[in-house]
């Protein structure tokens, strides 16, 4: 096993590999599908061939995401990281339709700041919540 000492030598840099426990992303992502038909995506809007498996809409459909996806206008989207990252809860484009009851032509992609915002209001919900 390593040692405390290399684990904080590890640790010591703001770009370290380690960014802490993934096991849930991990189970979701070796859950991801593809589609044989254009889904639409559940954090962006726009059309996708995967989705996660683990994760299901109000029918137990399977919800769409882009996952590592290569095209043109998607390339370097990152909607499946976002969309299981609890700071970005609720700026997705489903979300801000279905649980915040915004319309979807008001929906924007969210920027840096949105994220760092929602991230500190997630925070507080949580440990004021306890959870």
């Amino acid at each position: 096993m390593v040692s405390l000492v290399q684990l904080k030598k590890a640790k010591r840099y703001g770009t370290s590999r380690l960014c802490g426990p993934f096991d849930k992303l991990c189970t979701h992502i070796s859950h991801i599908q593809a589609s044989k038909r254009p889904l639409v995506c559940a954090w962006c809007g726009l059309n996708t061939y995967s989705v996660c498996g683990k994760c299901k809409d109000d029918k137990g459909k399977p919800i769409a995401l882009h996952y590592n996806p290569k095209g043109v206008k998607t390339k370097g989207f990152l909607c499946f990281y976002n969309y299981h990252n609890d700071s970005c809860f609720g700026l997705g484009k489903n979300d801000s339709n279905r649980i915040l009851g915004l319309k979807r032509s008001d929906w924007s992609l969210p920027d840096k700041h949105d994220i760092q915002d929602n991230a500190s209001h997630i925070s507080s919900l949580v440990d004021d919540a306890g959870l």
